[in-house]
């Protein structure tokens, strides 16, 4: 009798199981979770998405909705953004019970990110109403990924979000490699970023505060350590105060340090976005001090170019109390970079 029990009791249990599996099964409809979920990130980014065939999903460890190949592009133009092999969302419970998209974490896998298109998509952004920031309870994934720049590629094996949430802190970790192609070829550069800091947003200002900054990269790439704090809004500022921890052997000598020594390091800009913005440098392994102003985009066109100027499109100073040049010991130096204002002309006119 007592067996028989129980298998009354797994019999009603088995029942149980297999309703719950039913019901869960009716509650994950991929047709009826893949539009709202669209829709909710569409609302929260501005971008008009679609997807290439249609959504299933998983329950283990969570809820889970998997889209397959999702282009995101801006509203009224054909051109992609971004191109997503998968995007894998997990959702909470409660997600499948009450109808509201809400988001617990978001994986992506081979995804291209197309950097042109999505600089003039934020350029438009700037004139439209903000729009709704999820909370990420278990942040964001992406693996085996690409941003694609102009003569440039990030190529990333993993970028880690922990938690997201404004105003909360959280760590960005980025590791890659920087691809380069040139008339030699092409040039691949590992690298390693970890990034501490507060997002916080205010009307249409996007603050980084604290930021803090640990790069380890290849030659010609510096690796840095660096606190300070970046706003975007109408205009982009960025403030960075912490050292290089050596002077890349690709770059030309400094003259009056040593190499392998650590170099203390400041960084404050200002401009539309970064690679037009105006930055001020400054570099000292005391007693020698080198300060600096230039463009990244007018750097970037010298180095692509013709090399038509000998001297990069920079304004500095360096200082040396001594200098060895040619065997000739000379103490006390200052010297003096202007740019060349030909140069810069034609760096603005580049494309």
């Amino acid at each position: 009798m007592r067996r028989r029990s129980w298998l009354i009791v797994l019999a009603v249990l088995a029942t149980l199981v297999l309703l719950a599996i039913w019901l869960v099964g009716r509650l994950l409809q991929p047709e009826r979770l893949t539009p709202m979920l669209l829709s909710a990130i569409a609302e929260a980014t501005g971008l008009e998405l679609s997807v290439s065939e249609p959504a299933d999903y998983a329950l283990r460890p969570e809820p889970r909705l998997r889209l397959h190949g999702v282009r995101a592009s801006a509203p009224g133009s054909s051109e992609p953004l971004l191109e997503i092999g998968l995007l894998d969302i997990a959702l909470p419970w409660q997600t499948l019970f009450s109808g509201e998209a809400a988001i617990t974490a978001v994986y992506l896998d081979n995804a291209r990110v197309y950097l042109a298109p999505v600089q003039d998509w934020l350029d438009q952004r700037e004139q439209t109403p903000a729009s709704t920031w999820p909370t990420l309870h278990d942040g964001l994934r992406i693996s085996n990924s690409t941003l694609v720049g102009e003569g440039w590629q990030l190529r990333v094996a993993t970028i880690a979000l922990a938690r997201f949430a404004l105003d909360q802190p959280t760590t960005l970790t980025v590791t890659g490699n920087l691809v380069r192609e040139d008339s030699d070829g092409e040039n691949d550069w590992p690298l390693h970023l970890v990034v501490d800091t507060v997002i916080a947003r205010r009307e249409s200002t996007v603050s980084f505060r604290p930021l803090q900054i640990a790069l380890d990269a290849a030659s010609p790439l510096p690796s840095v350590r660096a606190k300070g704090e970046l706003v975007i809004g109408a205009m982009m500022h960025l403030k960075l105060d912490g050292e290089l921890k050596q002077w890349p052997p690709q770059w030309p000598a400094l003259p009056g340090t040593d190499p392998l020594l650590p170099m203390a390091l400041t960084i404050d800009g200002a401009g539309p976005e970064l690679a037009t913005m105006a930055l001020a440098v400054g570099l000292e392994q005391a007693p020698t001090r080198l300060t600096f102003n230039l463009v990244p985009a007018r750097l970037q066109a010298w180095l692509d170019g013709d090399a038509a100027s000998p001297l990069p499109p920079l304004t500095g100073e360096l200082h040396a109390e001594r200098m060895t040049i040619d065997g000739a010991e000379l103490e006390g130096v200052d010297i003096r970079i202007e740019a060349d204002a030909e140069a810069e002309a034609a760096a603005d006119a580049e494309p």
